[in-house]
């Protein structure tokens, strides 16, 4: 069986060859408007501001000082996770050989350990894997550590100094 055009019996008559080419000129010279999405801006509980103001305020350098401040501040009705995130301060081709991979943004996330650990147990941790990063570092490379922060899940985080 063939195909069969259909003819449009009423309606508007088609349009001229001289007619169709003024349009695609004109859809030429303008440009598509691409409407961009608005990008709606975080709104944070009042607890997640006060924790954030006085993790400002306090400005902890130490691991043992931002854990403490994150146990006195955080309070969960359950038992959050403690996570380390490590920027690294290197170029994407570079190649180091970690065993956690760090993601597209270079920076390594971590697991630590629960809320209800002991500190001791935590600065274990949290140490192994800084050590850990440390030691996949080039020897030619100065400031190998962007910057590390320790947080709690649904928390601010805390950024400590570590000296390489």
């Amino acid at each position: 069986m063939g195909q069969q055009k259909s003819k449009i019996i009423s309606g508007e008559p088609e349009k001229t060859e001289k007619l169709k080419e003024e349009d695609k000129k004109e859809e030429i010279k303008k440009p598509k408007e691409i409407k961009k999405p608005d990008k709606q801006k975080k709104t944070r509980s009042k607890k997640y501001q006060e924790i954030k103001d006085l993790i400002i305020k306090s400005k902890p350098k130490t691991i043992e000082e931002a854990i403490a401040l994150l146990k006195n501040s955080v309070k969960t009705p359950y038992d959050c996770s403690f996570e380390i995130h490590i920027a690294l301060n290197m170029k994407p081709k570079e190649n180091v050989k970690l065993k956690i991979n760090p993601d597209k943004n270079l920076v390594i996330h971590s697991k630590v350990g629960k809320f209800s650990d002991k500190d001791s147990d935590l600065i274990k941790n949290i140490q192994a894997i800084i050590q850990n990063v440390l030691s996949a570092k080039p020897s030619a490379k100065k400031n190998f550590l962007k910057s590390v922060a320790i947080c709690t899940s649904q928390s601010p985080s805390v950024k400590i100094k570590v000296e390489e």
